[in-house]
């Protein structure tokens, strides 16, 4: 990896770090969607950087007293179908053609579009909180997500920004669920094929970085109202759609998106 490609990378993380730490998603989806869309790196390296990278930067996003914020409940519900899926969207991409995995990707970019157009229109939460069947399905479809595209959030961010919630409770839960992911996933990665060297060194290398970042983003969030919030989460559900169906309608060949070196 040249320096200015390690140097790109770092700014993207930067800029990644903070989006995830005040709205509580966005570190996997935006560095693998800008690197993949610069060809800076292999997918397989960004997804291994970002999983090492969440890590950290979740850690730091949930000091002790934090914990006192997140609705445990929920996060169960959700994590009991998210980390076996991880597991299972990394065995199953092994055994998936291109073709399968395009057309995954096809179908997963039209349903974040079609999520996030609804609640920009629409971006009140339910009045009542969904079942707890309806969370585990929801961690499991975003561990899946997660496990092929490296890309866990837009399941789960759907559902918890439509819940009755306060967004430091949507932000903190989402923050603990892509924690366990990420964990999930890097321990799985490494005992079944490695993780390569490069990706430990921006990993590391960038730790000062998103500890500084993550820093900002507790001191000085953006100054928007929890619906403008909202309206910009979904927006940005919107880009992550269309950054995903765009490569396979124009190109002739989509690549297979890994998570794994």
């Amino acid at each position: 990896m040249s320096p200015w490609i390690l140097l790109a990378l770092l700014g993207i993380m930067a800029f990644a770090t903070y989006f995830q730490t005040v709205t509580g998603f966005g570190l996997s989806i935006i560095v693998i969607g800008v690197t993949s869309g610069l060809d800076l790196v292999p997918l397989s390296m960004s997804a291994s950087v970002v999983s090492l990278v969440s890590l950290m930067n979740c850690a730091l996003a949930l000091p002790p007293k934090k914990l006192s914020e997140v609705n445990w409940r929920v996060t169960y519900a959700v994590l009991v179908g998210a980390i076996p899926a991880s597991i299972a969207g990394v065995v199953l991409l092994d055994y998936m053609s291109s073709g399968a995995t395009t057309t995954l990707q096809l179908l997963l970019g039209a349903v974040i579009i079609f999520s996030g157009v609804q609640c920009v229109l629409k971006p009140a939460p339910q009045t009542k909180q969904s079942s707890p069947g309806r969370f585990t399905v929801s961690g499991a479809v975003a561990g899946v997500c997660g496990g092929i595209f490296g890309m866990p959030g837009p399941p789960i961010i759907f559902l918890m920004y439509r819940q009755p919630f306060q967004i430091t409770t949507i932000r903190t839960v989402l923050l603990v669920v892509f924690l366990f992911i990420s964990l999930t996933r890097t321990v799985y990665l490494a005992i079944d094929q490695g993780v390569d060297r490069e990706a430990y060194l921006a990993a590391g290398l960038s730790l000062p970085l998103i500890s500084v970042m993550t820093w900002l983003g507790h001191r000085f969030p953006p100054p928007l109202s929890a619906k403008a919030m909202r309206r910009a989460t979904f927006a940005m559900l919107v880009s992550i759609g269309v950054s995903l169906v765009v490569p396979v309608l124009v190109s002739d060949q989509a690549p297979v998106h890994r998570t794994s070196h």
